[in-house]
């Protein structure tokens, strides 16, 4: 998953100029903040992100389904378990399936972070 910018020793000059040069936009390109490589992928936006969310809920919601219904057959508390277990986890999808689609990814060095990683260091070098 992503990794948080203020965790690293050290952050590259070319990154640091970039987001004090202007007001940052999601989603924009950005060089990368461990090795200031170039060659970085921005995330694809808030569509494939949303798009991967409403699909893991789907998913997650059939596969709940036919448990508890497998598990009804076979087993009562079992299934009920289960049911629980599937709501409690719903909530959490969204996050999950947004991460995919917002994740900035560097092709150098393989670090991935987030925009609400750079928010933060901004907010910190203030």
């Amino acid at each position: 998953m992503a990794n948080n910018i203020l965790k690293l020793p050290r952050v590259s000059d070319s990154f640091k100029s970039h987001i004090e040069s202007h007001s940052l936009q999601k989603n924009e390109w950005m060089p990368c903040p461990r090795c200031g490589s170039e060659t970085v992928t921005p995330p694809s936006g808030g569509l494939v992100g949303g798009c991967a969310g409403a699909s893991l809920i789907g998913c997650w919601l059939m596969w709940i389904i036919f448990v508890a219904v497998i598990m009804a057959i076979i087993f009562f508390p079992v299934a009920i378990v289960v049911v629980i277990i599937g709501l409690i986890m719903i909530p959490v999808l969204p996050a999950i399936g947004a991460a995919f689609g917002m994740t900035y990814q560097c092709k150098s060095c393989n670090f991935a972070w987030l925009f609400k990683d750079v928010e933060q260091y901004q907010d910190q070098c203030e």
